[in-house]
């Protein structure tokens, strides 16, 4: 029997995406499968009991755990991707934590890798041993795709890969943009997105509403590491989330606004609630890192994001968008300009046209929001079968 490696490297987005398509391969019983895990190494926890429940074998790679670290640390001091402190540090930890357990793993290859980050440490690393090693992988697409500045030579897609997975038609023109030699690009939809569509999220909410009291406005704020990306350093990243509190606080006292700060695992929590702090919000604050991102989304009357898939996600739970207009660089991505989401731009008086978004029913902006949704995400309710029916194919040839 044919042998897939699924590599994830947090248990968020990268297993809620991957997690269905194991199901399904578990189900058809017609491959052999290997969950290879470097939650660990990214600070966070592997979904063992999942996995476990599952019967789905797994190996983990690689732990830099220690005592008080964080996902978030070392974020902010050494720099970003291309910086020579991080790019040192990576090449030490690649061969003194990463590369022997690695390798071990391919004494008996498998048949093919499905990972979902060729560029990203360690998997730039690992991509480029499998290619060396004449070890085929599948790129599937873990998050919405889009230039960034720091990405130099190297774009997300160019590291080798047989096939790239999109979720959809605008993904799809993205990749073929890259003009990438020998890729064939295949629209698979994505089974994280089937989920939210199909989830009942009754006792999450229940659970939050238990926690917490609601405002009679309540505001999702979505940070994300823009500063990795390239797009400003993490303090003036950081000064666009003060800048927007500073700006909502009148608004937020004055009309009972609950905003519900959602932060990415790499970010670290303390610079927000410094700034939280300062400006005494604090009543006014709900943290999310504990909550579903879902959930709390169906609780919320407005989504404010900088540069996220977070963006995409508020369309399928039918909240109305706001982007952040970054320095030098304006409204990242395409959500701003497809018609879908309002701009705002922290260094202007923006509240009003916060308070417009949320008292307005806006039919325009719902139907750019629909084909949108149409262009970006394929084969709807169906991904994980189609993926696992795509992977099975492509190994049995």
């Amino acid at each position: 029997m044919k042998t897939i490696h699924f590599y994830i490297s947090n248990r968020n987005h990268h297993w809620q995406m991957i997690r269905p398509v194991l199901a399904h391969l578990k189900l058809k019983g017609e491959v052999n499968v290997l969950l290879v895990s470097l939650c660990e190494f990214r600070r966070m926890n592997t979904p063992v009991e999942e996995l476990t429940a599952m019967g789905v074998p797994y190996v983990t790679l690689a732990s830099l755990k220690f005592k008080g670290a964080t996902t978030s640390t070392g974020s902010s001091f050494i720099g970003g991707s291309l910086s020579f402190t991080r790019i040192f540090l990576r090449s030490i930890v690649w061969y003194t934590k990463v590369r022997t357990s690695f390798t071990r793993l391919y004494k008996s290859p498998p048949d093919l890798v499905v990972v979902p980050n060729d560029i990203a440490f360690p998997f730039d690393r690992m991509c480029a041993w499998w290619n060396s090693k004449k070890i085929p992988f599948i790129l599937i697409q873990e998050g919405i795709r889009f230039p960034l500045p720091n990405e130099g030579k190297l774009n997300y897609g160019k590291n080798g890969p047989q096939q790239i997975l999109t979720w959809g038609n605008y993904s799809s023109d993205y990749f073929r943009s890259l003009k990438l030699p020998n890729v064939r690009i295949v629209e698979v939809g994505n089974p994280r997105f089937d989920e939210v569509l199909l989830h009942d999220y009754t006792i999450e909410i229940d659970k939050i509403k238990s926690e917490i009291e609601l405002g009679t406005y309540n505001i999702l704020y979505v940070s994300n590491p823009v500063d990795d990306q390239g797009f400003c350093t993490h303090d003036e990243k950081v000064k666009l989330f003060r800048d927007f509190m500073v700006g909502m606080q009148s608004f937020i006292k004055s009309n009972n606004v609950k905003i519900f700060i959602r932060l990415h695992p790499r970010e670290a929590i303390s610079f927000f609630k410094e700034v939280v702090a300062e400006l005494q919000l604090e009543k006014y604050v709900i943290w999310t890192q504990s909550y579903s991102l879902f959930a709390c989304l169906k609780l919320v009357d407005l989504s404010v994001v900088l540069a996220s898939t977070v963006g995409l996600e508020s369309m399928l739970c039918d909240v109305p968008i706001a982007v952040i207009k970054l320095p030098k660089h304006g409204f990242v991505f395409n959500y701003v300009s497809s018609g879908c989401a309002t701009g705002i731009d922290v260094e202007t008086n923006f509240s009003d046209t916060i308070n417009q978004v949320l008292l307005l029913n806006r039919p325009e902006q719902i139907e750019n929001c629909r084909k949108y949704i149409a262009d970006q995400l394929s084969n709807r309710l169906n991904s994980a079968a189609y993926i696992s029916s795509h992977l099975t194919n492509y190994v049995g040839k």
